[in-house]
C-alpha cells in the first residue's frame, strides 16, 4: 500500500477568474515595465540573448510578455518527487495536496526541558526519524537549520542527515553553484548515478527570491547549475506585506508572482523543461513593532489566492500552512495552524510545508507539535 496520504483540493476559492486576470495582467506590466533586477552575470546574458531589455549597469532587466509565456510553457505540468522508497513517491500536479514539514528554525523545543535552545545536527536527525514514521508527514524538509556546524557548508551537512535518517522526499537548500554540485553528488551515490537521480529526483532545491523584485547572485547561479542537472527547483518568494512588498495582498500577490516566473525564466532558458516549483511563503507586518506575523488569516488568504494563480499556470505549488506566532503548543497554535491548514488544503494546494512541527513565527521546531 502506498504510504503518502493524498488530498484533492479545488474546492474553495477567494479570487474570481477576472480577479486572477488582473493579477497576470498586472504581473506581466511590471515585469515589462518596472523591470527586475538580476546580480548573476551569464544570467544577464542568457536574458539578453532571449530578447530581454538589459541594462547591464545597473542590472535591471525589462521582460516582455512573450519570454514569460515561453517560460510558463516550457515548465512541466507535473513533478514527480521520490523518496529512497518508492512507495513515498509523491505526483506533483493539479490539485493534488500533501503536507509536509517546515524548515527554518534556529531553535528547538527541547522535548525534555520545555525550554527554547539553540538547534543542533542531532536535532535535525532526530526530527527526521520521526517525520520518516509518521503517516500524516508526506515530505520533509530539515525541521531546523543545525547551528552547531560550520554555516558556510550547512546545506552539506544538511543533507547528510536527510539521506541518512528519511525514506521520504526530502526538500534542502544550497548554498551557491558548488553547495548544489556536492549534494546532488550525495544524493547521485545514494539514487544509484546521476542519471538515475535525474529520473527520481531524491531532493528538491529550496531558492528564495529577494523582495522587491531582485533575483541574487548566489541564488541565481545555484539555480542555473541546478537547472543543468534537472533538479527540481522550489522558487519561493517570502515578501513581507507592508514591508518588502506592497501592503495590501493584492499588490503582494503581484510583486512575487512577478519574481517566481521571472526565476523560473532564467531557469527554463538555462535548460528548457526543468522542473520548477512555484514557491510563495509571503506574510504581513505587523505595523506597530516591525515584526512579522504569521498565525494570521491573511497567511491562509494569501495561501487560497496563490493556489488558484499556480493553477492558472498550471505549475505545481509550495504553499505554506500551519504557521503560528505561538511559542509553545497551546490552543492559539491549534487554532491558527488548522484555519490555514483546511483552507489551504481545500484549495489544492500541492506541497503544503511548516504543515506541522513549527512554532513562533517558524523558528522554533517542535518535536511535540509534529506529531500533534
Amino acid at each position: 500500500m502506498n504510504q503518502v496520504t493524498e488530498y484533492r483540493g479545488g474546492k474553495f476559492s477567494v479570487l474570481s477568474s477576472d480577479q486572477i486576470y488582473d493579477i497576470h495582467m498586472a504581473t506581466l506590466e511590471v515585469l515589462e515595465k518596472t523591470g527586475i533586477l538580476v546580480k548573476e552575470e551569464n544570467a544577464l546574458k542568457l536574458l539578453d540573448d532571449a530578447g530581454a531589455v538589459v541594462d547591464y549597469e545597473t542590472q535591471r532587466v525589462h521582460i516582455p510578455q512573450y519570454l514569460v509565456d515561453e517560460a510558463v510553457r516550457k515548465t512541466p505540468r507535473t513533478v514527480k518527487l521520490c523518496g529512497r522508497d518508492p512507495k513515498n513517491n509523491l505526483r506533483v500536479e493539479g490539485n493534488r495536496s500533501y503536507f509536509g514539514l517546515g524548515g527554518s528554525g534556529i531553535y528547538m523545543l527541547d522535548p525534555d526541558t520545555l525550554t527554547r535552545r539553540t538547534a543542533t545536527k542531532q536535532d535535525l536527525a532526530d526530527s527526521t526519524r520521526l517525520a520518516d514514521a509518521l503517516e500524516h508527514i508526506d515530505f520533509l524538509m530539515g525541521l531546523i537549520i543545525p547551528q552547531d556546524v560550520d554555516q558556510t557548508i550547512w546545506d552539506r551537512y544538511s543533507a547528510e542527515v536527510k539521506l541518512k535518517n528519511t525514506m521520504k522526499h526530502s526538500f534542502t537548500g544550497a548554498l551557491g553553484a558548488e553547495g548544489a554540485r556536492d549534494v546532488l553528488k550525495m544524493a547521485s551515490l545514494v539514487a544509484g548515478g546521476e542519471k538515475e537521480l535525474e529520473k527520481n529526483p531524491l531532493f528538491s532545491f529550496i531558492l528564495c527570491t529577494v523582495s522587491p523584485l531582485t533575483q541574487d547572485a548566489r541564488n541565481t547561479e545555484t539555480a542555473m547549475e541546478l537547472a543543468r542537472h534537472k533538479a527540481p527547483i522550489i522558487f519561493a518568494c517570502e515578501s513581507i506585506c507592508g514591508g518588502t512588498a506592497p501592503i495590501s495582498l493584492a499588490g503582494t500577490l503581484v510583486l512575487q508572482n512577478a519574481e517566481v516566473l521571472s526565476a523560473a525564466l532564467i531557469a527554463q532558458l538555462t535548460n528548457p523543461g526543468t522542473p520548477v516549483i512555484y514557491g510563495a511563503v509571503s506574510s504581513p507586518m505587523d505595523m506597530r513593532n516591525g515584526s512579522i506575523v504569521m498565525g494570521v488569516p491573511e497567511v491562509a488568504l494569501m495561501g487560497v489566492a496563490v493556489s488558484q494563480l499556480a493553477q492558472f499556470y498550471g505549475i505545481p505549488l509550495y504553499s505554506m500552512a500551519g504557521i503560528t506566532d505561538s511559542k509553545i503548543p497551546d490552543a492559539q497554535a491549534a487554532y491558527e495552524k488548522a484555519l490555514q491548514q483546511v483552507l489551504v488544503g481545500l484549495t489544492g494546494g500541492n506541497l503544503i510545508h511548516n504543515a506541522c512541527g513549527m512554532l513562533d513565527k517558524m523558528i522554533t521546531g517542535s518535536l511535540e507539535q509534529m506529531v500533534i
